[in-house]
């Protein structure tokens, strides 16, 4: 009977040990996220919101009208700083709390492959592939 006891015990803390390890995990995720929002990124303010940190799919767009892909694809632009030719997006992103306008669109047009990600390249393809 002793020995079931310990084997229950000795289970129990290697339970608690291993759920101890996954809310610590939680944790720093929730961290990460929260951290991201409290460094001013506020998800309303994008269509999409992960579109410089995650390649996009179908599931992503489906649902959006062209507008709205129009506006997507120009996130990707704007959140590096270019300032748009089309007064309506100048007027959009203008209104967005993170949008802080750097560059002119020749001005970008220099700096574009050095600052942008591979994953923002590939969802301005998508992007656009989506829209045409």
């Amino acid at each position: 009977m002793i020995s079931d006891m310990q084997e229950f015990y000795d289970g129990y803390e290697a339970f608690q040990t291993k759920k101890l390890l996954q809310n610590e995990e939680r944790e720093s995720i929730e961290d990460t996220v929260s951290e991201s929002y409290s460094n001013g990124m506020d998800a309303s303010e994008y269509i999409l919101p992960d579109s410089d940190t995650r390649c996009l799919t179908e599931e992503d767009v489906t649902g959006l009208s062209e507008e709205e892909i129009r506006i997507a694809l120009n996130e990707i632009y704007a959140r590096h700083g270019r300032i748009f030719q089309s007064e309506d997006l100048n007027a959009y992103f203008a209104s967005r709390s993170w949008y802080e306008p750097k560059y002119s669109a020749e001005e970008f047009s220099a700096v574009e492959s050095s600052i942008m990600n591979d994953c923002e390249k590939k969802n301005i393809d998508f992007l656009a592939e989506v829209r045409d």
